[in-house]
């Protein structure tokens, strides 16, 4: 089958999740490709890095060998500014991976982006399935990368998103 994930998660630098072991399980016996924020201040151009050497392991390595990473863009940008603006970069979406032909879209807490790429597939009957793992409008309100004036109104368009979602999708995972 083949898979298009869309996630917050940037899977070649954050720290490893339950969202990295669920794509790696995909990743088994799927053709998968993840569009996901990029966490460039994680792992700095320049030689800087927050973790260690060791950290950046195997685990890594065999991800990106199984799994076609593209990011919202290769901008140093915001996480909030990458979503915000992903709406109209989606057909540069579609470039970076060559146009689709997939089986199934996971939307992995990607409200703005997910939404998006859930919608033009849903276009050509390509359903998808929205992985909830975090309280979305909780996190837009109290996120450090908006500004704090701006947080209310960041988890009422958190709140607007993960509705719009839940009228789009097929079908939602629950996991904690």
């Amino acid at each position: 089958m083949k898979i298009l994930m869309t996630s917050s998660t940037d899977f070649g630098k954050t720290a490893h999740s339950r969202p990295h072991q669920f794509l790696r399980y995909l990743a088994r016996n799927h053709d998968v490709t993840a569009i996901c924020l990029n966490a460039w201040w994680i792992r700095r151009q320049d030689g800087g890095k927050i973790y260690d050497d060791q950290y950046y392991n195997w685990y890594f390595k065999e991800l990106s060998d199984k799994v076609r990473i593209v990011y919202l863009t290769d901008r140093e940008t915001s996480p909030v500014i990458q979503e915000s603006l992903s709406p109209i970069e989606i057909d540069g979406f579609w470039q970076k991976i060559d146009g689709g032909g997939f089986d199934v879209h996971i939307n992995s807490n990607t409200p703005i982006s997910g939404y998006f790429v859930a919608k033009t597939l849903d276009m050509i009957g390509v359903p998808t399935v929205f992985d909830i793992c975090d309280d979305l409008p909780h996190r837009f309100r109290t996120s450090t990368s908006i500004p704090s004036p701006l947080r209310p109104l960041g988890g009422f368009i958190g709140r607007l998103m993960l509705e719009r979602n839940i009228r789009m999708i097929w079908r939602i995972s629950l996991l904690f």
